[in-house]
């Protein structure tokens, strides 16, 4: 019972030491030129993305999802914003 208990409490501090350190990227949707901006980053597993629309009429959609994440879609939107959180690495 005593390695069990070790067990669980491992996991839940390394998930806690990688939530811990999780950071939010500000992506830029639209505008005058309809574009993302950045239009790259690095992002590790638990950063959250966040686009938000500046204009103009647009959607985001994961195209090359790794295996075992979840894909994501918007709706297509002019304004507010669009979050998801990085579960599982890849590119």
């Amino acid at each position: 019972m005593k390695k069990l208990y070790t067990f669980i409490c491992a996991t839940a501090f390394s998930f806690l030491s990688i939530n811990a350190d999780a950071t939010i990227h500000n992506v830029n949707v639209g505008g005058t030129l309809n574009v993302f901006t950045p239009s790259s980053f690095t992002a590790q597993i638990g950063d959250t993305v966040k686009w938000t629309w500046m204009g103009g009429n647009h959607n985001v959609t994961s195209q090359l999802v790794p295996s075992g994440a979840a894909s994501f879609a918007s709706a297509t939107m002019t304004s507010g914003t669009f979050q998801y959180v990085i579960t599982t690495a890849g590119n």
